[in-house]
């Protein structure tokens, strides 16, 4: 019994290849070709275009008639937005996001961690005629963003490393810089960025952490402004707002 235990069990092979094209198409920045999706997958194009079609018949994909290239379907988007319903925090997190934008006059998001890293699953506008805008998915750096970092400091070393290791490289950063800025982080209890990056929405921005009862991290909520309109000092008004917030988030998280 023990020895069937430690034996690898088979799966369905075409479920993953048919998730490995829909992974292709979710990373793409562009919408992709059926050749294109061949090539990123190493399938046939014969292969891919069978699940192309079976995809299209249950709506997990459309395809555009004038560039043929296939994007997600509706199909897929009530599935996505399905899971969001069912994760607790999501969906409790709301009234939090809502009292930021209430007592603060700031736009805020709920980051939660994937296989890809942190992605926005849930942002509330300021209300102001100028605000700043993220799109739900959207994907931030782990050390260019006040988010990233927040991660990068406190989850455990064996999901974050490997990203911080590829930014350190990528952006040409000094490790010790970066471990000393993340134990900075861990002691104040939350993290900033104020500093504007290519790609990364808004001239300031403070995070801080949820967390479940047994330690480990959730997710995190951000506050995302403009440079000279959010303050980002320890004592400041915003800063001890977002970390009474988590707090508060992270003792109602524990009796879910």
């Amino acid at each position: 019994m023990n020895n069937e235990k430690e034996k690898k069990i088979q799966g369905i092979q075409s479920v993953e290849n048919a998730f490995s094209i829909l992974d292709c198409i979710k990373q793409s920045p562009e919408p992709l070709t059926l050749s294109d999706i061949a090539r990123l997958t190493n399938m046939s194009k014969s292969r891919v275009q069978k699940y192309i079609v079976s995809f299209l018949r249950v709506e997990a994909l459309v395809q555009d008639k004038t560039t043929h290239t296939y994007r997600f379907g509706s199909k897929l988007l009530e599935v996505g937005l399905q899971a969001l319903r069912d994760n607790d925090i999501v969906s409790i997190s709301d009234s939090y996001l809502k009292e930021i934008r209430r007592e603060l006059n700031q736009s805020s998001a709920l980051n939660i961690w994937t296989q890809e890293g942190p992605v926005v699953v849930k942002y509330e506008s300021s209300g102001q005629p100028i605000s700043v805008e993220i799109q739900v998915g959207y994907r931030p750096p782990i050390l260019r963003s006040a988010t990233g970092k927040c991660f990068a400091a406190f989850m455990e070393s064996d999901q974050i490393d490997e990203f911080i290791k590829k930014e350190i490289q990528q952006y040409n950063l000094d490790r010790a810089a970066v471990e000393n800025e993340l134990k900075k982080i861990r002691e104040n209890g939350y993290s900033l960025r104020d500093t504007v990056h290519e790609g990364v929405p808004g001239g300031s921005a403070i995070t801080a952490p949820v967390f479940s009862d047994s330690g480990s991290m959730l997710a995190v909520i951000s506050i995302i402004g403009f440079s000279g309109n959010l303050r980002t000092e320890p004592h400041a008004k915003e800063v001890q707002k977002l970390k009474e917030i988590t707090s508060r988030l992270s003792k109602e998280m524990s009796y879910h």
